[in-house]
């Protein structure tokens, strides 16, 4: 469920519970709440979050997280869009959460993690920002006002530097161009290939390139002129064979054919250095 901007002015509010919430916002938006209420420490619960944010300036895709805890509240495994968070309200136990992230949609990587940690009254106790690594290590706990902890931990993406040449459809079916091939042969079955079950009866490489139409069809086409510009040294391709297969999966496994045809559409049409 998507809640309003102004969660964090009803956060305020709220006892420790579970919860997990997608967020449209920033992680900014959520920084006041790590400031602690004097008054009344039994309670507070100010700062007894975990906020999992993909930033805003990631390049478009969906992007899998899990987090792992003692704390059975705070184990989740969600999706989200750059510009989202996931809210996870600690239930109570003190300790550790692992957030990582999942393999990045084909064509991207992981550039960093920027942390916020609250402990007890401490706020921005232990912000960081993480290189060369999935994962980012938080406390999250409940309780006295001393042993409260939050955090805001927000990843960030980028493109794969590289790239910039593809070949279309059109290029690799014709007959004079068959001897550019690398790795694969016209007459190889296509869902052996990409470990699919799109097609019954089966068709070759060759023959999804050929297929009109769209839906599958259109798939088909460019899902097997991605997988030579990926397999043949002279493309200078975005993507490499083992991401244009996990992407054709990705595509059967959620039946939108779509997205993932719109995307290599764009790749394979970026300029064919070869003649």
């Amino acid at each position: 469920m998507k809640l309003p901007r102004l969660l964090p002015l009803l956060l305020v509010a709220l006892v420790p519970i579970a919860c997990s919430e997608s967020v449209t916002t920033a992680p900014g938006d959520f920084e006041p709440i790590f400031q602690v209420a004097p008054d009344d420490p039994s309670d507070d619960p100010v700062g007894e979050f975990l906020l999992v944010c993909k930033d805003i300036s990631s390049p478009a895709g969906t992007y899998d997280f899990t987090v792992t805890s003692a704390d059975p509240n705070l184990n989740d495994a969600f999706s989200l869009m750059p510009g989202e968070c996931e809210l996870l309200v600690n239930g109570g136990i003190n300790g550790m959460a692992v957030v990582e992230e999942l393999t990045p949609p084909a064509g991207t990587q992981l550039a960093k993690i920027e942390v916020k940690q609250r402990l007890g009254d401490v706020v921005n106790a232990g912000d960081r920002t993480l290189m060369g690594q999935d994962t980012a290590h938080v406390t999250v706990g409940g309780g006295t006002i001393t042993e409260r902890a939050g955090a805001i931990v927000n990843f960030f993406n980028e493109a794969v530097p590289g790239g910039g040449e593809g070949c279309t459809p059109g290029y690799w079916k014709q007959p004079h161009h068959l001897d550019s091939w690398v790795g694969y042969d016209p007459d190889d079955d296509f869902d052996t290939v990409f470990g699919t079950d799109l097609f019954s009866p089966d068709i070759s490489l060759l023959d999804g390139l050929q297929r009109r139409g769209g839906g599958v069809n259109a798939l088909a086409r460019h899902a097997v002129a991605a997988l030579l510009n990926a397999a043949t040294p002279g493309v200078d391709y975005d993507l490499s064979v083992a991401d244009v297969i996990a992407a054709v999966q990705a595509a059967e496994a959620s039946g939108d054919y779509e997205t993932t045809k719109n995307m290599l559409v764009a790749l394979n049409e970026q300029g064919c250095p070869l003649n």
